[in-house]
Order: structure tokens, then sequence, then C-alpha cells
């Protein structure tokens, strides 16, 4: 069109990505509607629509499949008519498509059903972080708010995109510290971002942006001057952090069908805790040290199958799928390749009891929890992760802190970086790891040296001490690697 054209005038062969920024179905009324819904509706669902539409607002009758079977209708219409065309027109013109919906509203579905479903669609899936606050309790916090990063991060993994991007800082006050955006941007490059877009850089500070959502990353902040070695630090963590492959064995499915199921857009149920109970379920693994990835049914819709008893979602093979707590329902896609990954020995640990499938009673459930290989848990403690989630190739002990990790393979080693999201109090501790030499990679400084280790039975033991703020990149190698000069000692 005329607006395309004049884009492409101004700009040229220079344009090499587009961003969307939170794109989204809310309705000023409440309930979404288009022109064609009970049309599509009926061919998805065999039923009409119109008649049961009390029912998205009363709990009667089959509310709970309405309400499920009305919020996977738009979330599929959403992706069909917003996320496949963009994704083509990208693909056809050699473009990357990034940017973010409002992913800090769920469990709260009234801006989107699944925003995790979305990423799969961006050649370069993306998030926001804003504002200089760290709220690990809240689901609709930014900093903390580890679900937010691992679905983007888990998606990225299932498709195969290199790249991760963050909208970060903007909204954290002009008061915000070198300290400040060290630890922030830390915590979600541990958690999957690996490309920051610093928000936001004014072209002037007259009238009302002296107070519109500063810092500003330009010259009209003090700091400017010295801002260059904290962006080389990102800038080297982007490249690592974007290379290598983050093998996560574990699949814990997203209960994102359970809340369509009591969704309302007029009140809140009580059973829209399931929301805050993922929450806490996920970053008690976070903090566990488990390494997991996030299940968008959505995704496991299109990219799921069941192979050599492994549950596979896109380029992923997991050994292990988790139902978290308060989880009563799955979609059918869903279901049949759990009940097909169970008969084949897969491994299934329950933190609920399902018994719907799209919203509707169904007695197959009982068969599939009752397989050998299904374990039903009943809470989440630092026994069952020790006992049930505990990893042989990486096991740590530590003490203080807030301590987060991740682990990317290669073919000659494995990187592990490990974070200190506290402000004041320090981390102690020791990681045991596959290899047989490390070395410490100073992203601060590009410089490389030698870390001392501990070896046996082909594994390393490496002590660490971090920071308030603090981080450490490590590199163990299955050789031995050339000599590195020995850490310098702190003066």
């Amino acid at each position: 069109n005329g607006y395309e054209k004049k884009f492409k005038e101004d700009f040229g062969s220079s344009i090499k990505g587009i961003f969307s920024d939170e794109p989204n179905i809310s309705s000023p009324g409440g309930l979404r509607w288009t022109p064609d819904l009970f049309e599509v509706f009926q061919q998805k669902w065999g039923y009409d629509l119109k008649p049961l539409l009390p029912l998205l607002e009363e709990e009667t009758g089959d509310w709970k499949k309405v309400r499920h079977n009305y919020m996977e209708t738009l979330l599929q219409l959403f992706i069909d008519r917003w996320s496949k065309p963009f994704h083509q027109y990208c693909e056809e013109n050699n473009l990357e498509w990034t940017g973010h919906y409002w992913e800090h509203g769920w469990p709260y579905m009234n801006d989107g059903p699944d925003n995790m479903a979305m990423y799969a669609w961006h050649q370069m899936p993306a998030i926001d972080m804003l504002f200089n606050q760290f709220d690990e309790k809240s689901p609709v916090a930014q900093f903390g708010n580890v679900r937010s990063v691992k679905e983007l991060r888990s998606v990225a993994n299932q498709m195969g995109y290199s790249r991760t991007l963050s909208e970060t800082y903007g909204g954290g006050g002009w008061d915000e510290t070198f300290k400040d955006f060290k630890r922030l941007g830390d915590w979600e490059y541990v958690l999957g971002v690996n490309f920051m877009n610093q928000h936001l850089a004014h072209m002037t500070l007259t009238g009302a942006r002296k107070y519109d959502y500063p810092p500003v990353f330009t010259y009209h902040s003090p700091w400017w001057a010295d801002y260059k070695s904290q962006n080389d630090y990102f800038a080297r963590l982007s490249l690592l952090m974007s290379k290598g492959i983050q093998q996560n064995d574990i699949l814990v499915i997203e209960p994102n069908a359970t809340l369509w199921s009591y969704y309302s857009h007029t009140k809140s149920s009580p059973k829209l805790e399931v929301g805050q109970a993922f929450q806490d379920f996920i970053t008690t693994l976070e903090k566990g040290q488990v390494e997991y990835d996030l299940g968008s049914e959505n995704i496991i819709k299109d990219h799921g199958a069941v192979a050599d008893g492994k549950f596979v979602v896109g380029k992923v093979a997991y050994t292990t799928v988790v139902l978290p707590p308060m989880m009563e329902t799955l979609n059918k896609p869903t279901f049949d390749l759990l009940q097909n990954f169970v008969q084949q020995g897969g491994r299934v640990i329950t933190f609920s009891s399902p018994t719907l499938v799209d919203g509707a009673e169904n007695a197959a459930w009982k068969t599939l929890l009752g397989g050998q290989s299904v374990t039903s848990v009943p809470r989440l403690t630092n026994e069952v992760i020790r006992d049930t989630f505990s990893n042989a190739d990486c096991r740590f002990s530590f003490s203080g802190g807030n301590l987060y990790h991740q682990r990317r393979q290669f073919t000659d080693g494995e990187l592990l970086f490990l974070v200190n999201s506290s402000m004041d109090e320090a981390v102690d501790g020791t990681v045991t790891v596959n290899g047989k030499s490390a070395v410490q990679m100073d992203a601060m400084s590009g410089n490389i040296y030698t870390y001392p280790s501990t070896k046996a039975d082909g594994k390393l033991t490496m002590k660490f001490h971090l920071e308030p703020a603090g981080s450490l990149l490590l590199y163990s190698s299955k050789g031995s690697l050339k000599s590195y000069p020995e850490i310098p000692a702190v003066a």
C-alpha cells in the first residue's frame, strides 16, 4: 500500500526488521466479537455460541466448556489473522519481526489468551521489562517475573530462534544506577533474553519528556560518557548467550486452558488464584536451580509429537512432563499426546488432579493418571526438588543471595552463567558440571582466565562467590584448554 511504498522509499534496504508494540485483542465492552465469530466457533466446536453467550459471565450449565472454547477460538483467530500474515510478510521480505505483547496482564486474559503462543510466529520473539522494581511474587510484575522471561526462552528453544529481545529499563527513574542496570539486565539475561533494546532515547527533553519514562540513554544523562563499559558487557553477553543450545529435559505445561475455563471479563473468580499458584511454582523451580521449559498448548498443537518415549515440542525432546498445581483441563491435542507419552513409558509428574479436556469432563484422565510412569506429588518442596528434579549434569550447593543460572551446550563443552539478583547479600557456593578444564570469561573486561576447579570422574567442581548484583560466566571444556592467566587478585 502507499504507506509501505513510502516506508521503503525513506529507509530502503537499511530496514532489517519490524517492531510491533503491545498488539492485543482487548475490547472496551469486555467481550471480544468479530463478524464471523459465531461461524468460526460453530465450525470448530460443533455447536452455536449465540444462545450460550450468558455462560461467558454466569456459572451455570457447561460454562467451563463454553468459556474454554470461546477463549481458544479467540486465540486461534488472533494467530491466524495477525501473527501468521505478519510472519509470512517478514519471511518473504527477509525481515525479522520482533516486539512484544502485554505479557504482564497474565493471568487475566483480556489482552490475549496466550502470549507465549504468539511468540512462535516472530523471527525474534520479545518481551518488555520496565521500571526499577523486583517482585518475584506477583504474576503481573515486570522484573522478578520468572514466567514472563521463561515463556520467551522456552519458545526460542522449541522453535530454534537464536535471538530473544527485551525492551528494558524504561520508567525506572532518573535515579536508576549502574548497579540497578546490571542487576536487572543480568536477571533477564540469565533467564533467557540475549538482545537488549534500551528504553528510551529522547531527541529532546523539552516539556513532558523530562518526566516521561526516564532514564534516557543519550547524552542528556550525566553518566552517558561512562556507560560504554556496561554496554560492552551486555554486548558480550548478547553474543555468548545466543550461541550454543539450552537443553532442558523437563517441560512444565502452562495452565492457560484452566484459566480460560474460569475467566470472566466482568467478574473476578477465585479460581484465578491458579495464576498465583503457577507463578510461585515455577519461581520455586527456578530458585531451586531446576532446568525446565514452559509449554504452550497452542504451540504443542502445531509442533508437538511423541517419539521414542519423549515428548517433542519443535526442536526439543523432553523426558519429563509436569502438570502444575491447580490445573483442571488440557486441550485435546495435548491430552492425546500425553496419553501416547504415558503409554510409551514417558515420565509425568503431576501436582494436580485434572479431570477436564477442552473444559468438559473426560473419564480418560483416570487411566492416564494411573499410568506406571505417572507420579502424583502433593506440593513442591526442597526435598521434591532434590529427589525428583535433580540433575546429575549440574549440581549446586550454595547459601545466601538470590542465585539464578543458565547452561548452554556446545560441541566441545558448556557455558554456565551465574547471577546473584540480590542487591545486598552475597552468594557462596559450589557447582559441579561435566568437563575436564574450566575458564572464566570476564564479560566486563573481555578477558579470559583459568578458573580453579577439582576434577573427578569426568566432572569439575568449582567454588564461586558472587557479590550483590554480581555475575560469573564460566566455560567447562570436554578437553584440555590452552593456558590462560590466573584471575588477578583484588587489591
